[in-house]
């Protein structure tokens, strides 16, 4: 868990110094207004990436907790079936 926490915070901590460093450079060649629409651009699609993330993860959960109700089905009869002999 450790090793997990810490590659999080290390791919932080360069995620920043990267934007940091290519902030300028991005400014330079787009200019201000290419810049905010870059950035607006990219933040929309952020967003969308987000938001498809979350659906992803809600359909992941109904999944999951179908198994585990066919599972809970599955094992009663099972137990019907030993109780019945």
């Amino acid at each position: 868990m450790l090793r997990n926490i810490g590659s999080n915070w290390v791919l932080t901590v360069l995620t920043v110094a990267v934007s940091y460093v290519m902030t300028p450079f991005v400014v330079h060649t787009l200019g201000q207004s290419g810049y905010g629409t870059w950035t607006l651009i990219t933040a929309i699609y952020d967003s969308h990436l987000l938001s498809q993330t979350r659906k992803d993860a809600e359909q992941l959960t109904r999944v999951g907790s179908s198994l585990q109700c066919t599972g809970q089905v599955a094992q009663a009869g099972q137990d019907r079936a030993q109780d019945e002999r």
